[in-house]
C-alpha cells in the first residue's frame, strides 16, 4: 500500500484526525487534504505519483535541434566514441520514446550578437557545437576547431554565422594534443567583442584556456572552459575559471 493511500484510509476510513495523521508521519497538513480531493475526485488511482515533468516550456528545445542532437550522438557511437548514458539511450532509442532536455543550467548564457565566437573541443563537445552555431544568427562570425580521429569521422556542421570551420585529425596521438595545437598555430586575435568556448579533456581545455588568456589577450571573463571528460577518472566535468 502506497502513503498516499494509507493516509487517505486512515482519515476517511479509521476516522483519525488530519492533524493527528499528519504528525505521526511527517507530512504536511495541505497535502493531506490534497490527497482526500484527489481521492475524492477520481478513486484510489487518482493517488498514484504523479510525474513532475513539465507539459511545457516557454525555453523548449525546438524538436528538429532534439533530432540533430539524437542524430550527432548516433553518428559519434557509431564512430565508437562511447559518450556513456546518452550514447546508449540514442542508440536504442525507437519512435515515440520519450527525451527529456533540462536546462539551461544556472551558468551565463552566452549572447549571441559577440561579433566573433570561438568554439574549440573534442568529440564530447560537438553536440554542444552544433547547437551553439545552430543558434547564431547572421550577421556573426564563427569560428570552429573541433578535434576527430580522421577525416572520415567529420560531421556536417551548419550555421546562419559566417562560420570556418577547422577540422583537427588526431591520427592516433594521444587526445588534445593536435587540438592544442591547432590552437595555438591559428591566426587569433583577442581582445573586442568576442567570446570563446572550450570543452575537451580536461587538461588541455584548462591549457587552451591559459594560452588564450596569457597569449591572445583574450579577456578571461569572455571565455568559458570546462574539462567534458578526463583522463583516467570517470563522470567528471571540471571548469576552468583561472
Amino acid at each position: 500500500m502506497g502513503m498516499g493511500r494509507y493516509v487517505v484510509d486512515a482519515v476517511l476510513l479509521e476516522g483519525r484526525g488530519v492533524r493527528e495523521v499528519a504528525a505521526a508521519h511527517g507530512i504536511s497538513r495541505s497535502w493531506i487534504y490534497e490527497l482526500i480531493g484527489r481521492f475524492r475526485a477520481g478513486g484510489y488511482e487518482a493517488l498514484e505519483p504523479r510525474s513532475h515533468r513539465p507539459r511545457c516550456c516557454p525555453h523548449e528545445t525546438p524538436p528538429a535541434l532534439v533530432r540533430r542532437i539524437v542524430e550527432l550522438r548516433r553518428e559519434l557511437e557509431a564512430q565508437g566514441h562511447d559518450a556513456g548514458p546518452a550514447t546508449a539511450w540514442a542508440a536504442n532509442a525507437q519512435q515515440g520514446d520519450y527525451l527529456g532536455v533540462g536546462g539551461p543550467r544556472g551558468s551565463m548564457i552566452v549572447p549571441k550578437d559577440f561579433r566573433m565566437h570561438f568554439l574549440i573541443g573534442d568529440e564530447t563537445a560537438i553536440p554542444a557545437i552544433a547547437r551553439r552555431l545552430e543558434e547564431l544568427p547572421g550577421g556573426v562570425r564563427a569560428r570552429v576547431f573541433a578535434e576527430v580521429e580522421a577525416p572520415g569521422h567529420e560531421l556536417n556542421l551548419e550555421s546562419a554565422a559566417d562560420l570556418e570551420l577547422t577540422w583537427v585529425h588526431r591520427s592516433g596521438a594521444p587526445a588534445g594534443e593536435a587540438l592544442l595545437a591547432a590552437v595555438r598555430s591559428a591566426n587569433l586575435t583577442g581582445g573586442g567583442d568576442l567570446y570563446a568556448w572550450v570543452a575537451c579533456e580536461s587538461s588541455v581545455a584548462k591549457l587552451v584556456r591559459s594560452h588564450l588568456v596569457d597569449e591572445r589577450q583574450f579577456n578571461p571573463k569572455r571565455i568559458k572552459a570546462a574539462g567534458y571528460w578526463k583522463r583516467g577518472a570517470v563522470a567528471v566535468h571540471e571548469m576552468h575559471e583561472g
